[in-house]
């Protein structure tokens, strides 16, 4: 049995916004195997899938799925399909994993742990063997009927144009489409699937209004005005499922940062303790509060940049541990702090004293620049992108807070990235934000990513006038103008 190393996407759905990160281990075990009949002594808890190539060509797949915890994680492992070829999985929980054929076709099978299932490829369809057939079959004839699997793959993505009212409209015709096909086929499946699938379905619909809610700056107020349904959300899941289910924590997440946290000038632990306490009053039981702490931290840790906003993080972890009852959770937290302490006092992390990495770029005139240019003043570096909700939140703060009256020894450079350069253009020529602004392309930005570590926009950076590094991953606008100003004394 040949292992297969890891690959792990670098993007995925913050609380408002895309982060991305280094690569790290995780516990989950894939192997490739010959056909299944052919393998023996399997783990009690494997989950098998076999696959038969019906099609006259070679075939390259590759399967990615998410385990719960850690929660920012996808397993993903490519390989090839001559005839005949299995793979051993240890997963977690149900879940739909992703199948995609030669690089273009993507497909969801449905898994559940200790499941033998057979996949055939048939050309532009697939037949299944096995364990939770049924199901499988749902999800192929869901995606004829309605074109998607999941109706997220939607409404997690909607015209960021609409009006609230047009996006809960669209929200709510995605939501009655998928109850109605799950009405249609609730014969054919088992009831404990329909339980949770039908919650869940609930579930994603409010996560995407609250999602919305929150990309366009909509208050609470007004959202629970236009949808009364969202003023009270599922604490304890019918499906028992569910409770490990990230679509259950997400909508916590998003659900209660927008209700009483949902000031973003704050520290994210701040932000989270004003959560936690909503969730307590609100009848949340010690389990559920225990698997949203583990999902939330394992989610967050990973890509703290600095060392001031990790201790913040053991701070919390510190306050929350007395109340954890579960061993494996309690190590998987402290595994993780343990982790990022020793990538951020790491040799290769860019430290005060370095010297800072030039940064290249172009203005809006398609003139190229450099911070080369800029030695001599303070530079406060920005590292943004269009679509991300807390970096355009974050430049209309700095021109609310006046950072060009600091004076002249200050350059506010803010450096977009991962953007269109017409998306980044017109933003400027409806906000104009203060100070410099620049564009980098798709190799200046690797470049930057790696030199500044950078694991998350926004990504906040302060130059010394020597041209070394003051602080890598700075605080952002709200926190660090008092400093600023001592600095410019």
């Amino acid at each position: 049995m040949t292992k297969i190393n890891f690959r792990f996407p670098c993007f995925l759905r913050s609380v408002g916004c895309f982060i991305f990160f280094p690569c790290f281990s995780v516990f989950a075990q894939v192997d490739v195997a010959p056909p299944v009949e052919k393998i023996s002594h399997l783990p009690a808890d494997s989950t098998v899938l076999n696959f038969k190539n019906e099609t006259q060509k070679g075939l390259k797949v590759s399967v990615a799925f998410n385990p719960f915890l850690p929660a920012n994680q996808t397993v993903d492992t490519a390989f090839s399909v001559a005839k005949d070829a299995s793979i051993v999985l240890t997963i977690d929980r149900p879940q739909l994993v992703s199948l995609v054929v030669d690089s273009v076709k993507e497909y969801k099978v449905f898994l559940s742990p200790k499941d033998t299932l057979t996949v055939a490829f048939m050309g532009n369809h697939l037949e299944f063997e096995g364990t939770s057939l049924a199901i499988n079959a749902y999800y192929q004839a869901k995606k004829l009927a309605l074109y998607f699997y999941s109706a997220t793959e939607r409404t997690y993505r909607l015209n960021p144009q609409f009006t609230l009212q047009e996006a809960l409209a669209a929200i709510d015709h995605h939501y009655v489409r998928e109850m109605s096909f799950l009405l249609l086929k609730e014969k054919l499946l088992p009831a404990w699937f329909v339980t949770k699938e039908r919650e869940l379905i609930l579930m994603n619909a409010q996560t995407a209004k609250f999602m919305f809610a929150s990309a366009k700056q909509i208050p609470y107020t007004e959202l629970v005005a236009a949808d009364s349904s969202l003023k009270r959300l599922v604490l304890e899941p019918r499906s028992a499922l569910n409770k490990r289910e990230r679509g259950f924590y997400n909508l916590l997440c998003y659900g209660y940062f927008k209700k009483v946290a949902d000031v973003n000038t704050e520290p994210y632990t701040l932000r989270y303790r004003k959560v936690l306490t909503a969730l307590k009053l609100d009848g949340a039981e010690p389990d559920v509060l225990e698997l949203f702490n583990t999902y939330w931290l394992s989610f967050m840790i990973p890509y703290t940049g600095n060392v001031a906003a990790l201790n913040d993080y053991q701070l919390l972890w510190n306050e929350l541990r007395p109340g954890f009852r579960t061993l494996w959770n309690e190590r998987l937290v402290d595994r993780l702090l343990r982790e990022k302490t020793d990538a951020l006092q790491g040799l290769h992390v860019l430290k005060a004293g370095s010297v800072a990495p030039v940064i290249e770029g172009f203005d809006m005139d398609g003139k190229r620049v450099s911070t080369a240019d800029l030695k001599g003043k303070w530079v406060y570096v920005d590292l943004w992108a269009t679509w991300c909700t807390p970096c355009l939140q974050g430049l209309k703060l700095k021109k609310v807070l006046e950072f060009e009256s600091l004076g002249k020894g200050l350059v506010v450079l803010n450096v977009c990235m991962q953007s269109k350069q017409d998306h980044w253009l017109s933003f400027l020529k409806k906000e104009k934000p203060d100070g410099l602004n620049w564009f980098v392309n798709a190799e200046q930005t690797s470049k930057i990513v790696d030199a500044y570590q950078v694991y998350g926009f926004p990504h906040y950076v302060l130059i010394k006038p020597d041209g070394s590094v003051f602080e890598n991953e700075m605080a952002g606008p709200a926190q660090v103008k008092e400093t600023l100003q001592g600095l410019l004394k």
